[in-house]
């Protein structure tokens, strides 16, 4: 801006002062925005371009609608429609523009129909542009309870965009999903299909027709394959990320709607389709590349970063010309992606399946995994989903399935959470932590009415320690003593990460504890517990100290069948990569590699919040813990706080003892637990319950052989045994 004004450049002026009001916009600070345009107002307005003009008061109306100064916002949009005017260009933009201030900041809906009427009769509108403008003719009729034309609008946003091929008039039909692959701006479609399974809902609610609900439910099934094919086309993380937040709310009114209807496969369905996709896209991934040669897997990787590579370059050209040749150039190798991901699914068809797999486990699936896994007392699996406006819970047993809404407080939850990890010192601090468990246990674990047993728990939102939930507000009955608890990310992954690699004895543990760090505190009693842990297995192998650094933990940990970790970690809630460190430097969550899947069942991550992450809604908390279940890992027990080390070394010590006495691992943990509490007076949650359990909770492989090698082994005693009595008294031998 300097430097145009100093040189009278009055366009780059006008270019420059747009994009840093943008700036203030995007940190939230709209007013300081429109303080700027005002500033510059006379300046801007001397321009004699044309589009800067345009660009100015289209973007100062957009500034005023954000404020919800409707008025002030049409006045300017009216200012850039008189320009387009002024070149003879359309200005069916600006009357969608218009029309949606009438309908979201002024709630007009005549007006707003009006204008968006101008807007479709325009010649020039493409589409895209056609189907947005329906989709806002049918959400005005939608406010205006007049659901009949509501959904013809949203119907005729597929019929009038040819490239679908769509001609049902039948507003209760929705066209194909795979119409939807290969189209560009499929954000354009996702609205429409959504509004229109809203509009369904509501219609239900007036009309009380079941039907409508049952429509809705289809409706919200196409939004979600929908998502699917735009997260796949998103490459990046972050880029992810954005889908997953944006398209949240689909999902809880996709499970709202299944709670009306009771229909609890689907609503199994959304539940798992809103979670953990990034971590099972993951998941799919590693499997995928087990079953791609490494020609096709170089290959792959050489379309991928091209296109990495051009992207970037696109954004860095300022020239227009070679811009233009880049982008042909992208465009010609998505076409040569596009046809080798096809030439895949025909020549190594169970790749695709893996690489591309947008099916989710069944309800079905579910029960039987119950069923089969907890042969002893009963399992319960509660998944629950926090909304902005309700909470849920799918509660799923082997025989039966109950969605639940629940009136659950999230300040409550954070409250409880506080106190769970803090050393409570007081009788008063002691009351206000009981009077939040009892609450908290009151508003998401009574109202299930789950049979006492083993617990598995799919969170959403703030992690928590369940089995520091109270039953009682005068003194604490933890939920610890009812139920064995473990947690999963989804069912989906629960089921598919799940190890049956078998181990030789001398692969059965390893233990690593550096003991001393870099600028970190030494963990001097780390050595001593990693010994006591290890007497448990006779070819068990430690690395200690210098041993235990990072390169010797990724070269061996992956080949052993469980894995104990002493160390230190940092993974806070902000947006710092989570890492844990060795006894010569850190290792982060982005260098596990999925190139050498680890074979591991079991890890043990003894450090401080191992657990904890930067949250990402519907993915759950992004840490350590989930790092590892992303290389293949398919039990973690995880630190939610930072706990006192001995401590952590009593309860790990304690796990190891149930474990090797046979127990499933949440068992080992829950017998642990209540062991510590007995053995310490006055035990209070900080120092037990950080310690979680995430993933698979069943009984080792290990175990379940040592079982029956210890029994064919006490045949062999016994048999010898008979046949020495027999011997003795020259009887012949039978057994």
């Amino acid at each position: 801006i300097f430097f145009a004004l100093n040189s009278n450049n009055k366009i780059d002026f006008g270019k420059n002062a747009m994009i840093k009001v943008k700036v203030l916009d995007m940190m939230g600070k709209t007013k300081e925005a429109i303080a700027e345009y005002e500033k510059n107002i006379n300046l801007l307005k001397n321009i004699k371009n044309y589009d800067v003009l345009f660009e100015f008061y289209r973007n100062k109306g957009y500034l005023y609608a954000k404020l919800n100064n409707g008025k002030a916002a049409i006045a300017e949009f009216n200012k850039a429609k008189n320009i387009k005017k002024l070149q003879g260009q359309s200005t069916a933009l600006m009357d969608l523009d218009i029309g949606f201030v009438y309908y979201q900041n002024i709630q007009d809906y005549d007006n707003a129909l009006k204008y968006y009427r101008f807007s479709l009769n325009d010649p020039s509108n493409d589409d895209y542009k056609k189907i947005r403008l329906y989709d806002n003719i049918g959400a005005v009729y939608w406010q205006q309870k007049d659901f009949n034309s509501a959904l013809t609008n949203f119907q005729n946003g597929f019929i009038n965009f040819k490239s679908l091929n769509f001609n049902e008039m039948d507003y209760s039909k929705n066209p194909k999903d795979v119409k939807f692959k290969n189209l560009d701006l499929k954000d354009f479609f996702l609205t429409n299909i959504v509004d229109k399974a809203i509009c369904w809902v509501d219609y239900y609610k007036e009309a009380n027709q079941k039907s409508y609900l049952k429509n809705a439910v289809e409706t919200f099934e196409l939004a979600s394959k929908l998502i699917d094919y735009m997260r796949h086309e998103h490459k990046g993380t972050q880029s992810k990320y954005y889908w997953r937040t944006k398209t949240r709310p689909v999902y809880e009114a996709a499970i709202e709607t299944c709670f009306l209807l009771k229909d609890y496969q689907k609503a199994f369905y959304f539940f798992e389709k809103s979670r953990s996709v990034l971590l099972n896209d993951k998941l799919n991934e590693m499997g995928a590349n087990q079953k791609l040669s490494l020609v096709d897997q170089q290959k792959e990787n050489d379309l991928q970063r091209k296109i990495m590579e051009l992207n970037s370059q696109i954004e860095s050209e300022k020239d227009e010309k070679k811009k233009e040749i880049t982008n042909a150039e992208l465009l010609d190798l998505q076409e040569s992606q596009s046809q080798f991901v096809k030439s895949l699914e025909e020549k190594n068809p169970a790749y695709y399946a893996m690489k591309y797999d947008t099916n989710v486990a069944t309800l079905t699936n579910a029960q039987q995994y119950l069923k089969t896994n907890f042969k002893g007392k009963p399992a319960t699996l509660v998944e629950y989903f926090v909304g902005d406006s309700a909470t849920y819970a799918l509660v799923i047993s082997a025989n039966k399935v109950a969605l639940k809404k629940l009136n659950f407080n999230p300040k409550l939850a954070s409250q409880f959470l506080e106190l769970s990890s803090k050393s409570i010192q007081t009788k008063t601090e002691l009351n206000t932590f009981l009077s939040s468990s009892k609450g908290l246990y009151d508003q998401i674990i009574k109202p299930l009415s789950i049979a006492k047993g083993h617990l598995i728990i799919s969170q959403d939102g703030v992690f928590l320690p369940f089995e520091a939930l109270s039953i009682a507000e005068k003194n604490a009955q933890y939920l610890i003593n009812d139920y064995a608890i473990s947690y999963t990310y989804s069912a989906q992954i629960l089921l598919k990460n799940k190890s049956e690699s078998l181990f030789a004895p001398n692969r059965n543990f390893i233990g690593f504890a550096p003991v001393n760090f870099q600028k970190l505190a030494s963990l001097m009693g780390s050595k001593k517990s990693i010994l006591n842990i290890n007497s448990h297995y006779i070819l068990g192998k430690n690395l200690i100290e210098k041993e235990a650094n990072k390169n010797a933990f990724l070269a061996q940990a992956s080949k052993y069948q469980i894995v104990q970790l002493y160390t230190h970690a940092v993974a806070d809630s902000n947006d710092t990569e989570p890492s844990i460190y060795f006894a010569d430097s850190s290792l982060k969550v982005s260098e596990l590699s999925a190139e050498n899947r680890f074979k591991t069942n079991l890890l043990v991550l003894s450090a401080c919040k191992t657990g904890v992450g930067k949250l990402a809604k519907g993915e759950g908390v992004l840490s350590l813990a989930r790092g590892f279940s992303m290389v293949g890992i398919p039990s973690t027990i995880t630190s939610l706080w930072s706990v006192e080390d001995i401590d952590t070394y009593k309860v790990t010590e304690l796990f190891y003892k149930y474990l090797n006495k046979g127990f499933a691992k949440d068992e080992a943990l829950q017998k642990a637990k209540i062991e510590f509490m007995q053995n310490q007076q006055n035990a209070m949650p900080n120092q037990w319950a950080g310690l979680v359990l995430v993933g698979e909770s069943s009984l080792l492989n290990s175990s379940k052989y040592l079982q029956y090698f210890i029994g064919i082994f006490a045949l062999i005693i016994v048999a010898i045994i008979i046949y020495r009595k027999r011997k003795a008294l020259k009887l012949p031998f039978q057994f």
